[in-house]
């Protein structure tokens, strides 16, 4: 199993000084936090972390059960359709992935799930391409479809007409999974655009997801800039203090810590999962359209384990939290949630700038 403890992709952000006089003499223990809902009590979470867009259909169904299960026994939410695990699901913190064409789902998804995400695209297309090895996962009508079929996403629901109609359907998610939280995930190109009608519609949280090749030039920067804007923009309306989940690129403790301190209220693993994922059976072809970069990135990591393994993946997310915990005490705080973007420093006046974080001249 590996996890880089070093390694920051938000590399430009530094952990503040710590302050002087005393530190906090809390235990070591994942604070509880939990995510309020607009009808109906909160749903507690006992770590902020989350499995956001895994390929499960790299898997067979039997080992994406078993994955899925101890993700969540982790405490983990874990993103994944009743299809993906031939209905052996676990039975908490699971979140039903709404896409606008709806594969896959079904009302048992939405009456189980804890939390509902209704994926929404900036453009057609944007990082919403359907592989046949989901499509054959969700629907037997797509055996007869060639392995060389491209599908890519909508834009919206075919049932929203116009942004500003969906506070309609995320009413209509609440009547259908009245149990869950209801989140909104959107691209991170065009918040000022998109970010005021979502949250005019009244959802319980963001998901705020960046499908982005990690290697890429400053591409630590932008996701460490657009979620402290997210955040700045939800706190401003009338939505504030909702949750905000930030799905990245990350694999590390201090990639963790410095999310949550921007205004992260969970961030994904989908990174960790890959970097341990169990070998496919059978292997996907090196050049199949897939999913999404991370869905890529699954076959550049073909085995950690085998397509049996148990406890691939709980002892990397407890490593993981026991460091970014480190950190955290380190700032002078207990909780995750005491974190702020002031408790962060960088030598780049713009990056500063647009993250709250300390400018170090």
């Amino acid at each position: 199993m590996h996890l880089d403890t070093n390694r920051s992709l938000l590399g430009d952000l530094h952990l503040a000084p710590p302050p002087t006089g005393p530190r906090s003499t809390s235990d070591r223990e994942v604070p509880a936090s939990e995510v309020r809902r607009a009808h109906g009590p909160a749903i507690p979470l006992r770590c902020p972390l989350f499995a956001y867009d895994l390929p499960w259909a790299l898997l067979p169904p039997t080992t994406c059960a078993l994955l899925a299960r101890e993700l969540t026994e982790s405490a983990v939410v874990t993103s994944l359709l009743d299809l993906d695990v031939d209905e052996d699901r676990p039975a908490d913190l699971v979140m039903c992935p709404y896409r606008p064409e709806r594969y896959g789902v079904t009302i048992d998804d939405l009456s189980r799930a804890a939390f509902v995400d209704l994926r929404l695209n900036s453009e057609v297309g944007d990082g919403s391409v359907y592989t046949m090895d989901q499509l054959r996962r969700w629907d037997h009508r797509a055996d007869s479809l060639p392995d060389s079929t491209v599908i890519t996403g909508s834009r919206w629901p075919a049932d929203v007409a116009s942004p500003d109609k969906l506070g309609r359907k995320i009413e209509q998610l609440r009547a259908l999974a009245p149990q869950a939280a209801i989140f909104v995930a959107i691209s991170p190109f065009h918040l000022q655009q998109d970010l005021p009608n979502l949250l005019a519609a009244r959802p319980d949280g963001i998901v705020l997801r960046f499908d982005l090749d990690p290697t890429s030039p400053s591409v630590g920067n932008l996701i460490a800039a657009q979620t402290a804007a997210c955040r700045r923009m939800i706190d401003a309306s009338e939505a504030a203090g909702i949750a905000l989940w930030v799905s990245a690129p990350t694999t590390s403790p201090l990639d963790l810590v410095k999310l949550l301190a921007l205004g992260a209220s969970a961030v994904s693993i989908d990174y960790l999962v890959l970097h341990n994922w169990p070998a496919a059976d059978p292997a996907p072809a090196a050049g199949a359209p897939h999913a999404s970069y991370a869905h890529a990135s699954a076959l550049g990591h073909p085995s950690a384990g085998t397509a049996t393994a148990t406890r691939m993946i709980s002892p990397i997310i407890d490593t993981l939290l026991n460091e970014a915990l480190t950190y955290v005490h380190g700032l002078g705080v207990a909780h995750y949630s005491q974190l702020r973007p002031h408790m962060l420093a960088c030598i780049d006046p713009t990056l500063a700038k647009r993250t709250g974080a300390m400018l170090v001249e």
